[in-house]
């Protein structure tokens, strides 16, 4: 089915990735009042050749609060294992400062996505962290960046952070300076 939205104003498709051998859709649905108005989710899907039918991979993935946007940013690993959503309006640490949260597929486990490790926010007050995002190959890094943020009085300067999965200490390590 190429239908992907289900209600008025959730526009889906907003961002959408896919894996390397494009057997899994990543589909942003920023408007999505799932969690609240425009609080946002991502659809996952995998293509199955014998049907010629794209199927839900794993829940939905959620925005956590009302206005977060979640899903307006998307990105899969080359395998389609993992995704990582951006929230450029999450407002829970401080308003709209923004946040991208990255997230594992396990078959094992019931075929869910499970979060990995911390979420990564924006620093500061209207950052927008979380605008736009993207992913190596392999998943173990992530970078994100936060057009709004302002630099040394000047605003609209924005910042990119590129951080790296550390695996013996399962959590994300920031890599250099913004």
């Amino acid at each position: 089915p190429d239908k992907w939205g289900r209600e008025t104003g959730d526009e889906a498709g907003w961002d959408i990735c896919l894996s390397e051998d494009g057997g899994v859709l990543v589909v942003g649905v920023p408007g999505s009042t799932h969690m609240g108005i425009d609080a946002g989710e991502i659809r996952v899907y995998e293509y199955k050749p014998l049907t010629d039918h794209w199927l839900r991979r794993g829940q939905d993935l959620h925005g956590e609060m009302p206005g977060d946007r979640f899903g307006h940013a998307v990105a899969v690993s080359d395998d389609g294992m993992i995704v990582e959503a951006g929230s450029p309006f999450y407002s829970k640490t401080f308003e709209n400062a923004g946040e991208v949260r990255i997230f594992h597929y396990n078959h094992s486990e019931a075929h869910r996505f499970h979060k990995v490790s911390r979420t990564l926010t924006g620093r500061d007050a209207n950052d927008n962290f979380g605008h736009a995002v993207a992913m190596s190959a392999d998943g173990t890094t992530v970078a994100a960046g936060a057009p709004a943020a302002p630099y040394n009085g000047m605003a609209l300067v924005g910042y990119v952070e590129v951080h790296f999965f550390n695996v013996a200490l399962q959590k994300w390590k920031k890599l250099g300076e913004p």
